[in-house]
This record gives structure tokens, sequence and C-alpha cells, in this order.
């Protein structure tokens, strides 16, 4: 894939240069990476309370922007009880062609929403990749669960890239598995 947009969105900076790496890679020859940090409010807190994380979290972000040409150098953070949401709204404004987003699993709330609220709202193809997966920091191999459909080409694509991030590799091969099913709507009765 050439020249994508990737809005890769951010709530942790730890493994945070694997992570540019993996979205420089899905973006691929002559693509842009649009860096959005994400700091959740809890309900019932005052919004001042994410002031300190976002400062910590932006001034990461925007030195790692600055270093690479294809990720865009403006930088945004958003504190707010929903983050996501202006994340969604300038994935939109940029026209971007995926977003890459720091899952924080299927029981907890990412960026303020539910999972199912994500792939819901997100105007683009969504990639969500575990935040606290050991993948980031030591070689493992990548299992690619898929039920088949218009995603599965996506889940290849992002599953190679992982498996050619520089701080995942410590030599020239990768490996990673795919498990791909045919969906349940095809198979025959």
């Amino acid at each position: 894939m050439t020249g994508s947009r990737i809005v890769f969105c951010v709530s942790s900076v730890e493994h945070l240069p694997a992570w540019v790496d993996l979205a420089l890679r899905l973006a691929g020859e002559d693509g842009n990476v649009f860096l959005r940090g994400v700091v959740t409010v809890a309900a019932g807190q005052s919004l001042s309370e994410g002031a300190i994380p976002a400062r910590g979290l932006r001034d990461a972000i925007h030195a790692l922007a600055l270093i690479d040409e294809d990720v865009n150098d403006k930088v945004n953070v958003f504190v707010e009880y929903q983050p996501l949401l202006p994340v969604f709204d300038d994935a939109k404004k940029l026209d971007a062609d995926l977003i890459l987003c720091q899952w924080m699993g299927p029981d907890a709330l990412t960026g303020g929403l539910t999972t199912d609220q994500m792939l819901q709202m997100a105007g683009c193809d969504l990639v969500l990749l575990h935040a606290d997966a050991p993948m980031w920091y030591s070689e493992q191999p990548v299992l690619l669960s898929l039920r088949g459909g218009p995603n599965m080409s996506l889940g290849v694509r992002t599953a190679l890239k992982m498996s050619m991030t520089k701080s995942m590799c410590s030599s020239n091969i990768s490996r990673f598995c795919l498990f791909l099913t045919t969906p349940k709507s095809s198979m025959p009765t």
C-alpha cells in the first residue's frame, strides 16, 4: 500500500518508538502518520486532572514526530471523558485511510469508548492492537485470527508489518501465524 494516511491514537508512551515504526510501515512509501494523544478523565472528575499526563504525552509524541519526515509534526493531545471522539473527527478531516489505536482490551474502555462503539464510530479502517501486548518489546510470533470478509486483507497486511517492526526483530526473520476461517454465511450447509 503506497501513500496511506494513518492516524495513530496514543494513550501510553511505553514502547512508543515501536508503535510509531508500525504506523510508518502501515503508511507505506509516501504515506503520512498523524499522532494523536488521548488522556481519558474519569466521569465526575475535572478535565484539568488530565493536564499533567497530557503534557508528558504531548512532549513524547512531539519529539518522535520531529525525527521522521513522514510523521506530521503537528500533534494533538485530547483530554476528554471520551477523547477518541475528537480523534475520529480528526481522522475524517484528514481523510485518513486507517486509524491505528492502542487498545485496552475487550472488557475495558479505550479512550472512553467500548470496543463496539469504536468499531461503529470510526469513519475509516480501524486497527486495534492491545496496548500491553509483549510483542512491542520482544520478538514474538503474531497470531492473527480472522473470519474472512473485507477486513482479512487489512489484518494480513497489519500482521506482516508487525512482523517487520524493528523492535520486534532480533534477526532478519520474524514469524507470524495466521488463523483464517470462512465466514459462517458462506459455509456450505
